[in-house]
């Protein structure tokens, strides 16, 4: 078993894909999450050059507080 030793461990040796992060900024994990979003722009290859979505006024769960918002978001990722 392989140990992490830091956070950015995480994402070493995962596919290059797309990846569209988003946020949310009433989550209380959401200051932990938030500030991930330069290490997923720097280590995740498929989020470089790509915006990170804040959501504002959405809590945890994006799709039930604001899932039209959210879809506007997936939809354009979608169209590039």
């Amino acid at each position: 078993m392989q140990t992490l030793r830091t956070p950015d461990d995480r994402f070493a040796g995962l596919p290059d894909f797309p990846y569209l992060p988003q946020f949310c900024d009433l989550d209380d994990g959401a200051p932990i999450t938030g500030a991930m979003a330069p290490i997923f722009e720097r280590e995740m290859v498929g989020a470089h050059g790509r915006a990170h979505p804040v959501i504002h006024d959405a809590g945890h769960f994006l799709q039930e507080d604001a899932g039209e918002e959210l879809a506007r978001h997936v939809v354009e990722f979608l169209r590039r």
